[in-house]
């Protein structure tokens, strides 16, 4: 009988073992090229994100008394789970300890009453908590109100619920209202035939300033409708006696009209700020004759007075998930706004052509590593009164064309939940439509503050040739109103790590 070496068994093994490991690299190789997909959500993850996460800031929110509507309890086994875009998605009805309807009332120019109590019709609106996840495994969630229009009502037989975020009927109209854990509303969404048509900042409108009387243009509103909300409180009666055996009700008091929301459409109306452009004549400046003896009655710009201008980054970033993946979503950090005021400590609008800018840095320390980035919004290509629009993209700090200097800053501490906002916060503005007047880098500020909880008003200007919007000189005079605030000169900090 024939004995191999134990050296060739040996030299085999250690083949079979170098071939098994290219073979798992390869593989590992393909699955790391492939591209990334949202993660799954579930009922099950979604309950499990509502009681760990939510849960608790809903019970801080009624300790500090936000807002009066007691606990919320999501009815579990009527939730839908379905994929949009890149999120996965869980709709789950809920209902207040103290219910609130959503009603809307078409108003007409000979309309002028006001009504105290629902319609039938209208109990057909219903909320909502709408969980989200991303394809890197973030979660967050919304409260949403919908309130179908009362023709919808009547081809549906009063029912609206088959409706998601995800997928609404075609002939879908009426209003959805979105809230935060709060209460607070954040954004009112008009759809008609299934599609969202406008988004209105709430918070925004709530605080916008009177025109300015000096402004070339002003808004000119037509009141079109009226959303109620109405409260009610119910209790449950339970009876347990030998004599009538278990029993129980629910016994609702009479709804009581809380709020009303006025939905304006509005147009840009030409005012004159001077009589002279009015009713032109000798001695106003400007004044002059055309050919034919007439005088001369539009209002005259000099073409020497700059206007404000933003111009692009010198490279935008082109991953920003990457770029911000360095932050862990269930630690906290430290978030700080700066402000380049056009003339430090003034609101004036611009200074020759500069606009302002606005930093933002987020920093957080995990195991004693100091994670820091700094970025800010910028057009993707100059705007300014004459092209206002262009894309929105975001910079960071080695990259901008300027030197990052500001005048004003405001640093506040954000907790692990408000980052991962944040964080989405950044990516829905990264390639949206930047606009100088109602999308800009200023406007980005707001509502990234407002996001953690410092509500800064969305303070909003005139420019110079018309044309109105939040300016980073209103936002560096406007968070000087909240702690954690630094006046003085200083540049932003680089990135770590």
């Amino acid at each position: 009988m024939k004995i191999r070496s134990p050296l060739f068994a040996v030299l085999a093994l250690c083949a079979a073992s170098i071939i098994t490991f290219i073979a798992c690299r390869k593989e590992n190789k393909s699955s790391a090229d492939e591209p990334s997909v949202p993660q799954e959500l579930t009922v099950k993850q979604a309950r499990g994100h509502f009681y760990k996460n939510v849960r608790p800031i809903l019970a801080q929110h009624e300790l500090k008394n936000e807002h009066k509507r007691g606990k919320l309890y999501p009815i579990w086994d009527k939730a839908k789970a379905y994929s949009k875009g890149e999120f996965e998605m869980v709709e789950v009805p809920i209902y207040w300890e103290r219910r609130q309807l959503t009603t809307m009332h078409r108003r007409s120019t000979k309309d002028t009453t006001k009504r105290m109590a629902p319609d039938m019709s209208d109990l057909a609106g219903f909320d909502r908590i709408v969980f989200f996840k991303d394809k890197k495994g973030n979660v967050g969630q919304k409260l949403v109100s919908y309130s179908p229009d009362a023709a919808y009502l009547a081809r549906h037989r009063y029912d609206a619920s088959q409706n998601t975020l995800g997928k609404m009927d075609d002939d879908f109209s009426g209003y959805l209202i979105e809230r935060s854990l709060s209460g607070k509303i954040t954004f009112l969404k008009k759809v008609k035939n299934g599609k969202v048509t406008g988004t209105m900042d709430y918070q925004k409108a709530l605080a916008k300033r009177k025109q300015n009387p000096q402004a070339r243009y002003e808004e000119e509103c037509t009141l079109v409708e009226e959303i109620y909300i109405y409260e009610n409180i119910c209790l449950l009666i339970v009876v347990d006696s030998p004599e009538e055996g278990y029993w129980e009700y629910v016994d609702c008091g009479d709804w009581e009209l809380v709020e009303v929301i006025l939905v304006y459409e509005c147009v840009d109306v030409w005012v004159p700020d001077d009589p002279c452009e009015e009713n032109p004549q000798p001695g106003c400046p400007g004044y002059d004759y055309w050919p034919d003896g007439e005088p001369n009655p539009g209002p005259t710009e000099p073409s020497a007075i700059p206007y404000p201008v933003q111009v692009p980054a010198g490279a935008p970033i082109t991953d920003l998930a990457s770029y911000l993946s360095v932050f862990d979503t269930g630690d906290p950090a430290t978030l700080t706004v700066a402000v380049n005021q056009p003339s430090p400590g003034f609101r004036t609008v611009h200074n020759n052509y500069y606009f302002g800018d606005v930093y933002l840095t987020i920093e957080q320390t995990v195991g004693g590593l100091v994670r820091r980035r700094t970025l800010s919004l910028f057009p993707s290509a100059q705007v300014s009164y004459i092209n206002i629009s262009a894309i929105s993209r975001f910079a960071q700090r080695k990259d901008m064309m300027y030197s990052a200097d500001y005048d004003v800053k405001i640093e506040t501490g954000i907790s692990g939940l408000q980052l991962h906002n944040l964080i989405l916060l950044f990516q829905g503005w990264n390639g949206s439509p930047y606009n100088l007047n109602t999308y800009n880098n200023a406007t980005f500020g707001g509502v990234a503050l407002r996001t953690v909880g410092i509500n800064v008003p969305p303070t909003e200007s005139t420019w110079i040739y018309g044309g109105r919007g939040n300016t980073p000189a209103d936002l560096g005079e406007d968070i000087k109103a909240f702690s954690g605030v630094t006046v003085g000169y200083g540049t932003t900090p680089a990135n770590l790590n």
